[in-house]
């Protein structure tokens, strides 16, 4: 069972960069490759505002991307590509908010996979998903960063019904919420 029997969902999944950093396996549905993307995949859709923003987060993205794996790379750095490392570094957050802002208009996810360490910071006031969880089902299984192709997921999309939350291995049913 894998992700390519359920092509037609938008599935999403965050990973932390330290979880990635530690060989959390990549999927094509991961947050950030599906941010990379968007300018290449909806540039129709997107005013000249997104776009260039976008294009900048790629920029930003790639390089923050370069030192968290290689940071070989990091001995070598020029003072103009140190300065550039912190600027994107230090515009993360407010830029990765903004893209994912973007991604929900243009391409909203059916399933979201995470941690539930993530969900918890992701969900707070402030958080990426803050407004996500009251249009979503919510499936919590703790080390989805450890899911090579959330397998646990495609199980789930087939018994998921109503609003479960799955604790690890405890399943608290939440009937109509």
């Amino acid at each position: 069972m894998s992700l390519d029997e359920y092509r037609y969902l938008s599935i999403l999944r965050f990973v932390a960069d330290k979880s990635r950093q530690d060989g959390a396996p990549e999927t094509p549905v991961d947050l950030h490759t599906v941010l990379l993307g968007l300018a290449a995949n909806y540039p129709d859709s997107l005013s000249y505002h997104d776009f260039k923003h976008l294009r900048r987060y790629e920029r930003r993205r790639r390089v923050i991307e370069t030192l968290l794996f290689q940071p070989e790379r990091t001995v070598d750095l020029l003072y103009e590509d140190r300065e550039e490392y912190k600027i994107a570094e230090m515009r993360n957050s407010d830029a990765t908010g903004r893209a994912v802002r973007i991604m929900l208009h243009l391409h909203f996810p059916s399933t979201l996979c995470m941690t539930t360490a993530s969900l918890m910071n992701s969900t707070k006031p402030g958080g990426l998903f803050h407004d996500l969880l009251s249009c979503c089902r919510t499936i919590i299984a703790d080390e989805a960063s450890q899911i090579p192709e959330p397998v646990s997921v495609s199980r789930f999309l087939r018994k998921v019904v109503e609003y479960h939350s799955h604790i690890k291995g405890t399943v608290h049913d939440k009937n109509g919420l």
